[in-house]
């Protein structure tokens, strides 16, 4: 109950930010982008005394489209991890995220929404579904050139396929992006990391990801 109260809360505070900031913004102009790229995945799952580590390439797609203070974002990404312990089998990797946000200022949006993720194997799938908000920020380093960025998130609510119910979840992605001169395409190198607990400590889930990218499109 105290968790959807959260995140009631915090979706009538996103409304009310993107009521007010649309009608400060109704002549900014629309865009959209599309991101494709590879990341290098490295997870390890705890439970009790026992880790499974687990590492390898994953194929992430991207794509996001705005409009005045709103925004769309969306993120799929597929591979397969292995570990170099042979007793350990090799696990399917699905993760999907969807965030509705509001540009609160030029460089600062604030976003809300699902974001689930799956470990696939002959004995069995782990799954997690958590609703996050979050909070992401943009600065330039060379105008038009050169943006760095941050973003932060944290779980108000969530889901686990484990033994035990759901704790919480939290992450964070730093990254810089390049953009080409006089073209719409950029170059984007990232490190992000995940991690979630069941309502047992002992029981966790982390998600570390090393990002390479490009980027058609502005948004």
């Amino acid at each position: 109950m105290t968790a959807s109260i959260r995140l009631v809360g915090l979706l009538a505070a996103c409304a009310s930010a993107a009521t007010a900031t649309a009608r400060a913004q109704q002549r900014a102009p629309a865009g959209a982008y599309v991101d494709g790229g590879v990341t290098y995945a490295r997870t390890r799952s705890v439970a009790g005394t026992l880790a499974e580590p687990l590492h390898g390439p994953v194929v992430a797609v991207a794509a996001g489209v705005s409009r005045w203070s709103l925004l769309l974002e969306g993120r799929y990404a597929q591979g397969t991890l292995s570990s170099s312990d042979p007793a350990i089998e090799k696990r399917d990797l699905t993760e999907g995220e969807l965030h509705f946000g509001v540009r609160l200022l030029p460089a600062l949006t604030v976003s809300v929404g699902p974001h689930a993720r799956a470990y696939h194997a002959s004995s069995g799938t782990r799954r997690w579904v958590f609703w996050e908000g979050r909070i992401a920020g943009t600065t330039p380093l060379i105008p038009s050139r050169l943006d760095v960025y941050g973003q932060i998130w944290g779980a108000v609510a969530g889901s686990t396929s484990l033994s035990n119910s759901f704790g919480h979840e939290r992450g964070g992605e730093v990254g810089a992006r390049v953009t080409i001169p006089h073209t719409r395409l950029g170059l984007q190198i990232a490190y992000r990391i995940d991690r979630g607990t069941g309502s047992n400590p002992a029981r966790s889930d982390m998600l570390e990801q090393i990002v390479f990218a490009a980027r058609i499109g502005a948004h």
